[in-house]
């Protein structure tokens, strides 16, 4: 039997999960719209004994914002690139995390949240590999949203599930080692620790690049390149309500750089001591 908790993030509770009846439960976004057979292909993947949680497939549905900018395209286009990562992650063993959109865990499972500031779709669903069972990807249980309204409201929407990831990781540190946790300590440190980290190595890489260039023409041939992407970025921040803007080689360099400007922030709040618990729907 399945339970199906239709809630918001952080108003997942100790007496909902207590009152499901369900051998597993499945958690969504209220703002999804499921597929007529995504529970059922949630679930098949439960006949695996080894399989603690599963993944679904979250889907933009890009029509629903024909007159928003160019942050629709390039959330479209990064999380597609992230569910590669995550069936591939998935074939290897276990996939990072879920996403809150769609995805399952057996009840038993299930690990209450004691700090309201995490993004408690990680905190719940890491804990399935980090008590010995596997967290797959599943393409087929598909789960409609709508896309992101605006770039400034969607930079802030990253800020605060960077500022709740890391500390989610922090609260999840000791899967960072792959003696006890195999291969999955070593999947959290590239696709969440290193991740989080990429704004200050892009930071570290162009001061850098200036220092090198100073006595080398190849350093600045790619000092050049450098600046050249962050200029497409900026014409694509300056053109995101253009048609212009929608143009991939703009709206990619730009989104890139919006979500690493968001990390870095979500990190200098983090460091700082200010930890986000609010959540605010930020997208119609």
């Amino acid at each position: 039997m399945i339970s199906f908790l239709t809630l918001t993030r952080k108003s997942v509770s100790d007496q909902a999960v207590k009152q499901a009846r369900g051998e597993v439960l499945v958690f969504t976004d209220a703002n999804a719209i499921l597929e007529e057979r995504a529970l059922r292909e949630l679930a098949s993947n439960f006949y695996d004994p080894e399989v603690g949680g599963v993944c679904g497939n979250q889907k933009y549905r890009l029509e629903q914002n024909p007159n928003g900018d160019c942050a629709s395209e390039g959330e479209n286009l990064y999380w597609t690139y992230d569910k590669w990562i995550k069936q591939l992650e998935s074939k290897l063993g276990s996939t990072i995390a879920a996403d809150g959109s769609i995805y399952a865990i057996r009840k038993h499972l299930f690990v209450p949240i004691s700090d309201p500031a995490q993004a408690d779709d990680f905190a719940i669903s890491a804990r399935v590999v980090t008590q010995g069972y596997r967290l797959v990807y599943e393409p087929e249980a598909v789960s409609y949203e709508n896309p992101p309204i605006s770039s400034d409201l969607e930079f802030w929407r990253k800020v605060r599930v960077a500022n709740q990831s890391m500390n989610g990781i922090l609260h999840l540190r000791e899967a960072l080692n792959p003696f006890k946790y195999g291969f999955y300590g070593i999947e959290l440190l590239s696709h969440k620790v290193l991740r989080y980290l990429v704004p200050f190595f892009l930071l570290i890489a162009f001061v850098i690049n200036i220092l090198l260039s100073l006595d080398s023409d190849f350093y600045k041939i790619i000092l050049l390149l450098q600046i050249l992407f962050y200029v497409l970025a900026f014409i694509g921040y300056k053109a995101r309500n253009l048609n212009l803007g929608r143009v991939k080689i703009f709206y990619g360099p730009f989104y890139f750089c919006l979500a690493n400007i968001a990390v870095l922030l979500g990190a200098i709040y983090l460091i700082s001591g200010k930890r986000i618990t609010t959540w605010l729907p930020e997208r119609e």
